[in-house]
């Protein structure tokens, strides 16, 4: 009979293994990202539902949609770069049919909330260009730049959408002031993607995907980060907290190797997530 201790260490260990699979500190940033963005948006509802919680949980169900379908299509990288996050064979089962209801209950939500459909379809649709084999084993995230560009695209893309097409007949507002804090932000994710294909470089040369690290060199990729982060810092220099910021975001840079235990890259994804809310709200 197993001991409590036993049994606790168990749960943990579990615990721990589908945090990673499933990549839960994404959607943590996610979350933290729309809700930084839309949270302060003078919103005057005409329903008892706030469209800011219709769309989060949309999109919210879209992005893992997108992670959940990569991870099914990643399993030569992942057997190389990352064998302990590959998704377990009876899991694989579960996560089809998990899949299918990702991907329709968004289509249901904007149908009954008279909500637009084409950017939650042209959302999904990158997310499967960037992971299925389209033509002759060629998907997005085996070309050079595309797959980054693609990767923060779709993490960045809900904020735009719901800011300037779901939202619209709700307020009026003038985003002009918020657009050098879009663009800081989208860097931010680009940053994030090319740190962690860092992470991926053993699999991704290993499977022919033409990332950053794998084309331009480790040292190149890391020269490439500090420059945007420098970019965005200039961008928004009025914000003390930027250069904080900044600064650890450089930290991260300086450390990021392949042989970087898994919960250091899950680490930068949470960092990351309170940036965004302290360049947000202080």
């Amino acid at each position: 009979m197993l001991s409590t201790r036993t049994y606790l260490y168990d749960i943990r260990d579990r615990s721990l293994a589908f945090f990673r699979i499933y990549r839960l500190s994404v959607y943590f940033v996610f979350v933290i990202l729309l809700y930084a963005f839309w949270y302060p948006l003078p919103i005057e509802p005409n329903s008892a539902v706030d469209p800011r919680l219709v769309v989060g949980v949309v999109f919210t169900l879209g992005i893992i949609w997108i992670f959940l379908f990569n991870k099914l299509y990643d399993e030569a990288e992942d057997a190389v770069s990352q064998p302990e996050e590959m998704v377990p064979a009876h899991h694989r089962v579960f996560m089809r049919y998990l899949l299918w209801f990702l991907f329709l209950s968004p289509v249901l939500i904007l149908i009954a909330f008279k909500m637009p459909l084409w950017p939650y379809i042209l959302y999904v649709l990158s997310g499967f260009l960037y992971s299925f084999p389209v033509y002759k084993g060629l998907r997005g995230k085996n070309i050079f730049f595309v797959k980054n560009a693609m990767a923060t695209f779709n993490s960045f893309a809900p904020v735009c959408f719901g800011m300037f097409v779901y939202f619209k007949p709700f307020y009026d507002t003038d985003f002009t002031p918020a657009i050098p804090a879009l663009i800081a932000l989208a860097g931010l994710h680009f940053v994030a993607e090319m740190l962690w294909d860092i992470r991926d470089t053993p699999g991704d040369k290993a499977t022919g995907i033409m990332t950053l690290p794998v084309v331009m060199g480790i040292f190149y990729t890391k020269l490439l980060a500090l420059g945007i982060v420098a970019f965005g810092a200039l961008l928004l220099h009025e914000n003390l907290s930027t250069i904080a910021v900044a600064a650890i975001l450089c930290i991260f840079i300086f450390y990021a190797t392949p042989e970087r235990s898994p919960w250091f890259f899950h680490l930068l994804l949470v960092f990351i997530g309170f940036a965004i809310l302290l360049l947000a709200f202080l």
